[in-house]
């Protein structure tokens, strides 16, 4: 256990500064015969300024924003501004962005609804990307379906309760970020997607993996984490060119083995902190995985209790340390019957997946070779140094 130690200032002791006095001005007489004012001599200081009589009322903070409203759309002028500034830079971009910085101190748009004027300023425009993260949208409209060239949505961190039927007309969408939402249910339309490339639907509320999920042949990554999954189809052997599946924090107890069918794609896999009681079958197909997360799984049917209050923790199947890594071993003193001295015994958690670890360390950042150079070239760029590789696509794309 370590001791946190106080920290104390060694600085001494400010000493009160001596009564300043007044300098007289004197001219001198040069080499030359011109003469020339001494400079006056100031403290470390400075000379204070002397106050207006107006100036000892405490000042008050400067309020930037224009607080009125906006005749035509009933905001506030300064949030007004804001949309405008951005509709017009997106004209030349292409890229239009309304998310809400997360910092207390960043700008806040806190949209409750898409910006009206949105919709038939880029109508007939090549508007690629439209992000409106972290804002407060319930509802997409119906007139979403007009950005035809969309290619990038990103509604990330709003009040989503679903998505509307009639955003699988946006044909050529190849990225739908919809993470951090409160989705319970997709529209069964979401299967005419043709060229989607990535679905995020990360934390939200899904408690069925939808078939209709699955007829998205063009997917190449997909996020389910932090759902309420119990159970993936076998189905998902569709997916043929998926590279990445993270189905991390559910409750999935099963992996059907058809999932081994997608071997020549699939580069990354989390199955962390569900219901496994053993490996799944499937992963030994896997052949070509980077990595693969099997951490914190344990069946169900334990129950963990607060370590102060011992009340049942609702939703939780692994204890977790005060330090926020998972609890998987058990620590006990057993009298030994021979010798009659007590020992320290650690036995691994009951019900807990065993092979986990072994599977973490192999995989991923640890072992993987290709992912031993990716991370040097990381710390390279980090340092900015000259980097050589013999792996032209891999320097690349970190690079």
């Amino acid at each position: 256990m370590s001791e946190k130690v106080a920290r104390t200032s060694d600085a001494p002791e400010t000493q009160s500064a001596p009564p300043k006095t007044k300098e007289s001005k004197s001219t001198t007489s040069d080499s030359h015969g011109g003469g020339h004012k001494h400079k006056k001599k100031k403290g470390k200081k400075g000379r204070r300024h002397k106050k207006h009589p107006d100036e000892s009322k405490t000042a008050q903070p400067k309020n930037n924003y224009d607080t009125s409203i906006h005749t035509e759309t009933g905001r506030p002028q300064f949030l007004q501004s804001r949309i405008q500034t951005r509709i017009e830079k997106a004209k030349k971009s292409n890229i239009l962005d309304l998310s809400s910085q997360v910092s207390t101190s960043g700008f806040r748009f806190d949209l409750h609804e898409i910006p009206s004027e949105v919709f038939p300023t880029f109508k007939m425009s090549n508007l690629r990307e439209l992000w409106l993260t972290n804002n407060q949208l319930a509802v997409l409209p119906y007139e979403i379906c007009v950005l035809q060239n969309l290619k990038t949505l990103g509604l990330s961190g709003n009040k989503l309760s679903t998505l509307p039927p009639r955003i699988a007309t946006l044909q050529l969408l190849e990225r739908l970020i919809v993470d951090r939402n409160q989705i319970s249910s997709l529209p069964q339309e979401i299967n005419k997607f043709r060229h989607l490339r990535e679905l995020r639907l990360d934390h939200n509320h899904l408690s069925v993996f939808m078939l209709e999920i699955t007829e998205i042949r063009s997917l190449l990554r997909l996020g389910l984490s932090h759902n309420k999954l119990t159970e993936v189809p076998p189905e998902v052997r569709r997916l043929t060119r998926l590279i990445e599946l993270d189905l991390d924090d559910n409750q999935i107890t099963e992996i059907p083995y058809e999932l081994g069918r997608l071997a020549m794609t699939l580069r990354h896999l989390g199955l962390a902190n569900n219901l496994l009681a053993e490996k799944p079958p499937c992963i030994d197909e896997l052949e070509h995985l980077d990595i693969i997360r099997l951490s914190g799984n344990r069946k169900g049917g334990y129950e963990v209790k607060d370590k102060e209050s011992g009340e049942v923790l609702q939703g939780v199947n692994v204890p977790v340390r005060h330090d926020g890594y998972l609890e998987l071993c058990e620590g006990m003193r057993v009298k030994n019957l021979e010798t009659g001295v007590e020992e320290y015994r650690i036995e691994n958690l009951e019900g807990h997946l065993a092979c986990a670890r072994e599977y973490n360390l192999e995989a991923g950042y640890f072992g993987h070779e290709l992912f031993t150079e990716a991370r040097e070239i990381l710390q390279t760029k980090a340092k900015r140094l000259p980097w050589k590789s013999n792996n032209r696509a891999l320097s690349n794309k970190f690079i």
